[in-house]
């Protein structure tokens, strides 16, 4: 069996769960980059990545029933790929960013608090 001598270092993923609903497609990814930009600091970690846990509509399979449920459902599939997880204030009225932290916490992926939630509130105000 050959050795693969190359260094490549597998890198860091990030989840970030964000409330979607009456959410602006900007207003959400400008939130979770703000996110991986603070955990990245918080780390002293530039080559954590963030998921990309944006399902476009036209991915939604025609017979689907319960959307939000399939969006659920669709990042638990993405958190099982991330090494931190981190939710944006008011992540407890949104269903599914609840049940994403539930998973999270569950199956010991590793939960960064200390985000500075008072810019993602500023945020949340300005954009919409």
């Amino acid at each position: 069996m050959k050795e693969n001598k190359t260094n490549t270092k597998t890198p860091k993923l990030l989840f970030v769960s964000v409330p979607m609903e009456n959410s602006s497609l900007n207003k959400i990814m400008a939130m979770r980059y703000e996110a991986l930009r603070q955990v990245r600091k918080l780390m002293n970690d530039d080559t954590i990545e963030l998921i990309d846990n944006t399902q476009k509509i036209e991915e939604i399979p025609q017979n689907t029933y319960n959307i939000p449920v399939y969006h659920v459902s669709k990042n638990i599939e993405l958190l099982s790929k991330a090494n931190y997880a981190c939710f944006i204030p008011y992540f407890n009225n949104s269903r599914g960013c609840s049940i994403e932290k539930s998973v999270a916490e569950e199956y010991d992926i590793n939960i960064i608090t200390n985000l500075d939630n008072s810019v993602f509130t500023r945020m949340d105000k300005e954009m919409y």
